[in-house]
């Protein structure tokens, strides 16, 4: 699909890596990487550089392409995700003489910024680095790595949604990062099939189908405990027969018998959940942001000890046995890694995104009239839509909506 030359070129500042929504800022305010989201009144794309949109102007005067990326630490070590590239209109002055707007307000109240006077270039908004002549994002599942390695650079097509950009860079102790020399040459061939992986059209704007309200699991900031998320998938499974037999048949593909009738137990000899009849027993380890815990070799690690106790254990021993490992997607487990371990054969990984799948379309308790249960079903079904995003996108739906709320507040506050 690429052919790449093992030339080496002198870098012309093409291309930057713009790291957003980078540290525990974002976690309580608005950060100021979505002025790169949103399109003003004016219909004028904007770009914002971190870490405060100021960038040296002589040093990035050839730039033409910002590419947006977020750390995605849960694939692999030093990989990032592309999540946006901005094209940069280079007949514009990046000087904005007049705050932009969105929604009717003011730039510098949603973002809190200022607008002063300088001598030299007049009314410039501190927190604006160029102007974009187009904005793309990727396609829906497609997903587009940069791994930054010490060896040679190059592109890895690990399947026809998903590519890695190698390349040797780094961005030291700032946010954002010219490609060296031969990592341009891989830029230059990635964009000459830009079209694959992104959405090249001019109307992407997510803002409008972004709800105003995080779901309570992200409020709460458990969202990604698997200590709850177990409670979770423990209590609704016990409680609602339906969903147990879906969950079962359909996600787990086991062939259970009609009149089966199962236990649910939680941290039994830590297992995360057991799932019991007279006929089999059901381990499920579910791992969300953790790895494989107690590896000491290859013989010695917490699935190990899980497949040992089941079939050592009186009372499991003559049971027919299922083993398996929940996690979302973007987990950095690997099924090769899992296959190594003494007993990691007997595990078959499966994933959030499969079991939403069951969930979207399921009635709770077949319950027509009870809101109460429609919303706390609900709730759980958001947290488990949330396992099934990538880092990136988990991050834009929190941002989104907390821009949302304070544009209503803002508005709110001009009314009164």
């Amino acid at each position: 699909m690429y052919k790449i030359f093992n030339v080496v070129m002198k870098s012309n500042n093409k291309y930057l890596f713009n790291k957003i929504f980078a540290g525990k800022y974002i976690n309580f305010n608005l950060g100021h990487e979505l002025k790169n989201f949103i399109v003003s009144d004016e219909g004028i794309r904007y770009v914002y550089v971190n870490p405060w949109g100021r960038i040296n102007k002589e040093k990035s005067k050839n730039i033409e392409y910002i590419i947006h990326i977020i750390e995605n630490s849960n694939i692999r070590q030093n990989m990032f995700e592309i999540v946006a590239i901005s094209e940069i209109d280079k007949n514009s002055n990046h000087i904005i003489k007049k705050d932009p707007q969105f929604q009717k307000i003011d730039f510098h109240k949603i973002f809190d910024v200022l607008f002063y006077e300088n001598s030299k270039t007049k009314n410039e908004n501190f927190n604006i680095s160029f102007i974009a002549n187009n904005f793309y994002i990727p396609k829906k599942d497609k997903r587009i790595y940069i791994e930054i390695k010490k060896e040679k650079s190059n592109i890895e097509l690990i399947n026809k949604n998903e590519v890695v950009l190698s390349m040797n860079f780094n961005f030291g102790r700032s946010l954002f990062s010219y490609p060296k020399n031969n990592d341009e040459i891989i830029l230059e061939n990635f964009f000459k099939q830009l079209d694959i992986w992104f959405d090249l059209s001019k109307t992407n704007n997510s803002y409008k189908t972004i709800p105003k309200e995080l779901p309570f699991c992200v409020i709460s900031g458990r969202v990604s405990l698997e200590l709850s998320v177990s409670n979770l998938l423990a209590y609704f499974l016990e409680r609602d027969q339906n969903l147990l037999n879906k969950f079962l048949k359909d996600f787990l593909n086991i062939n259970i018998d009609e009149e089966e009738k199962f236990e649910i137990k939680r941290e039994e000899k830590n297992i995360d959940i057991l799932i019991i009849s007279q006929r089999r027993i059901i381990v499920i380890e579910n791992k969300i942001y953790s790895h494989i815990n107690g590896i000491k070799n290859k013989n010695e690690s917490q699935l190990n000890r899980y497949f040992e106790y089941v079939n050592s254990d009186k009372k499991y021993k003559d049971l027919e046995k299922h083993f398996y490992l929940l996690i979302p997607e973007y987990s950095s487990i690997e099924k090769e890694f899992i296959t190594n371990l003494k007993y990691g054969k007997e595990y078959m990984i499966v994933y959030y995104k499969n079991f939403y799948e069951i969930l979207k379309s399921h009635q709770y308790l077949k319950s027509k009239n009870d809101d109460y249960q429609k919303f706390i079903f609900n709730e759980f079904r958001q947290n488990i839509k949330y396992l099934t995003w990538t880092k990136a996108q988990q991050v834009q739906y929190t941002s989104f909506i907390k821009l949302k709320q304070k544009i209503e507040f803002l508005k709110q506050d001009k009314i009164d």
